[in-house]
């Protein structure tokens, strides 16, 4: 009897971790799903304008882990000289600036980062097409994503050089 209970457990066991594996790969992918549509770039912009040059999003609670490969799945879909991406996790927040090739031969996304990143008064690093800080001061992100759209402003889609006509 206890044989055959144990049996039947085993079973429910396994079955029940195989459902576990399940969910957790559907609960990825709609993550994943919810990131993108959060990120779109035809979306309103994190303070309420239209931007058809620069995205900043505050994507809400989100380990700081996952914004890098989000912003370059981003700047790979889309035509777009820049990226900055926010989030909270576990009362602290970070803030990612990502630059397209052609806009860090330009710019800097740590010099762009720094008003932000005093305004946060955070810690962080990167290089000229990346960056990305840290901070527990969680309630001034709005102030310094605001900092971080105005950095941004005067960078745009680089266009092709016009040809001359004769």
């Amino acid at each position: 009897f206890f044989t055959e209970r144990e049996t039947e457990q085993q079973t429910q066991i396994e079955s029940l971790r195989e459902q576990n594996k399940k969910l957790q790969v559907e609960i990825k992918h709609a993550r994943e799903a919810l990131l993108m549509e959060k990120s779109n770039p035809t979306t309103k912009s994190a303070q309420g304008g239209e931007s058809n040059s620069n995205m900043v999003r505050n994507l809400g609670e989100l380990p700081p882990k996952e914004l890098k490969p989000l912003a370059d799945k981003i700047l790979r879909q889309n035509n777009l000289p820049a990226i900055a991406l926010a989030a909270c996790f576990e009362g602290k927040v970070s803030l990612l600036l990502a630059l397209s090739p052609q806009t860090a031969q330009h710019y800097s996304a740590i010099t762009l980062l720094e008003p932000a990143q005093k305004t946060l008064q955070a810690k962080g690093g990167g290089k000229n097409s990346l960056a990305q800080i840290g901070s527990q001061l969680t309630q001034k992100l709005p102030q310094a994503l605001k900092q971080l759209e105005q950095s941004l402003e005067n960078i745009k889609p680089s266009n092709p050089a016009p040809s001359a006509t004769h």
